[in-house]
């Protein structure tokens, strides 16, 4: 009687509903702090444990992070300084120092793969730190390894700020430096015992790639976080549906004699059992096939079947899979490919690629950061010599992320052209879409034309062949 008086009440009153305790839900939460006091240091490293654990057994969670690393981390480097020579020693150069014994103070990964690692990090333990190097190497920080050490006396703080979880800020929140740890090694097992104090690391050295979703927060947190538990019932469950079938197969045979007594297996007795087995069971050979039973006439034999696991047990084992995929915004028919048609399959890509392409953007700032860094480390060792009236910051590049392959080439290679035609978008935004460059693809196009004409060969039938064929005809006249 007094809900349904307050349910009246209510609807005299203006608010917002979602604030009002009701014996249907959970009570409203009254607690407000920032997200790095949500996730203190002890809680974040069993976050970041359980996670990378997690990785490691199950097959969905890691095909989840696979392909988010698919679309997000793969680049190639074009310089667009508009000068062709400045260009080509400006990506000589970056090709050079990609190599693993030029970029890596490990010398084990090139840049391509350092920049997937990087993304994977960042996306399994929420932040990764990249070291900027006086010997113009770069080295990853993992993020467990930032974290505040037991003795504060070896981290200079500045008045007003805080070190929280690791991560040294001034009085506005600005990122000061860093308390690095190492881990303590047991054994030649690689064994971790914990983490001791390494070396503080000013800001200025430093490069932070993440995932943030609110202004005051200072260390990353994992997007896998919102879908740990998701992952980890769907493999708990998929252990124990296995588990059952396994023990329906094992038994897995009836016998029923013609005078309704029940028939036994001869191993199901033992010695001392007071049972005849000569005249109530059967010898069961399950060795090699081909199965013969030998039975008396008017017994039968069946197979137990226990329709497991049940359709909706599946039904409900894709459900909670497509929900935790989310947490990355994969959509379940990337993980099922005969989940969807091709219309659908096109429509997830599509909304898909538009989660990806604000990732994308996000790895692209510590890319350019990177390569700043280094245009700024060559021009100062005379590695690249600017024209005159140029600056460093007047130079220009651009990373380009890998593309995905057309589902069906034939409509959509008409869609671009059409689109193209219609003047809807440029050759250069539907070769990006592709994971290509398009002043490459036209400079290759224009050798390969010039190749066969010197050889008396009619170029191949493209766009370009029109104007080259225009540009003949009006040196004739």
């Amino acid at each position: 009687m007094a809900h349904l008086l307050r349910r009246i009440a209510r609807a005299f009153q203006f608010g917002y509903q979602a604030i009002d305790s009701t014996p249907r839900r959970k009570a409203p939460i009254n607690v407000l702090r920032n997200e790095d006091g949500e996730l203190l240091q002890t809680q974040r490293s069993q976050l970041v444990s359980t996670t990378r654990d997690l990785l490691r057994n199950f097959a969905a969670a890691k095909f989840a992070l696979n392909k988010h690393l698919d679309y997000t981390s793969t680049f190639h480097f074009q310089s667009r300084t508009g000068e062709d020579a400045l260009d080509r020693r400006i990506e000589n150069l970056m090709a050079w120092w990609s190599n693993p014994r030029n970029c890596d103070l490990t010398g084990r990964h090139d840049f391509s793969r350092l920049t997937r690692m990087i993304e994977s990090c960042a996306t399994v333990d929420g932040d990764v730190w990249v070291l900027k190097l006086a010997n113009g190497r770069i080295q990853v920080i993992e993020g467990d390894r930032v974290r505040t050490p037991p003795e504060l006396g070896e981290v200079p703080i500045p008045a007003g700020g805080m070190i929280i979880n690791g991560a040294v800020v001034d009085e506005s929140g600005k990122l000061v430096g860093i308390a690095i740890c190492k881990r303590m090694v047991l054994n030649a097992f690689g064994q971790s015992a914990g983490f001791i104090f390494d070396r503080y690391v000013p800001a200025e050295f430093i490069l932070q790639h993440g995932y943030f979703w609110r202004y005051d927060q200072v260390r990353g947190v994992s997007p896998f976080a919102v879908g740990l538990n998701s992952f980890k019932d769907v493999m708990e469950a998929s252990e124990y549906a296995l588990i059952k079938a396994k023990i329906v197969s094992l038994v897995g045979l009836k016998f029923t004699r013609a005078d309704g007594n029940e028939a036994f297996p001869t191993s199901a007795y033992g010695e001392g059992t007071g049972q005849d087995a000569s005249k109530n069971t059967y010898n069961v050979d399950f060795g090699q096939m081909p199965y013969v039973l030998d039975m008396n006439p008017g017994d039968t034999a069946e197979v137990v079947e226990s329709q497991h696991p049940s359709t909706q047990f599946q039904e409900y084992m894709r459900m909670m899979l497509s929900c935790a995929l989310k947490s990355l915004d994969i959509p379940m028919c990337f993980y099922d490919e005969a989940y969807t048609n091709y219309s659908g399959m096109r429509q997830a890509w599509v909304a898909y690629q538009q989660s990806a392409q604000v990732k994308q953007r996000n790895l692209v700032r510590l890319l350019d950061d990177i390569t700043f860094w280094k245009l700024a480390t060559w021009i100062a060792a005379g590695l690249v010599t600017l024209p005159k009236g140029l600056t460093i910051y007047d130079l220009k590049w651009e990373w380009v992320g890998s593309g995905v392959p057309w589902i069906d080439p034939l409509k959509e290679a008409s869609a671009d052209q059409m689109a193209i035609n219609c003047g809807l978008t440029s050759r250069q935004r539907q070769c990006k879409e592709r994971g290509d460059d398009w002043f490459s693809i036209v400079n290759e196009l224009a050798q390969e034309n010039t190749i066969m004409k010197s050889l008396g060969v009619n170029p191949i039938n493209t766009p370009l062949d029109g104007a080259l064929l225009n540009e003949d005809k009006a040196n004739a006249a």
